[in-house]
């Protein structure tokens, strides 16, 4: 079972983050940002 992670706003940080987790056995199962999440509802 691999972590499992939510990334929260997409800029240069969540776009590195995601990246990455492949390296590290993670799988990103959500992203949020201003188009999808633009009142905080999604947390």
């Amino acid at each position: 079972m691999s972590l499992r992670i939510l990334i929260v706003g997409y800029g240069r940080m969540g776009r590195t983050v995601e990246r990455l987790c492949d390296s590290y056995g993670c799988e990103v199962v959500e992203r949020l940002d201003i188009h999808n999440n633009a009142d905080g509802e999604g947390i």
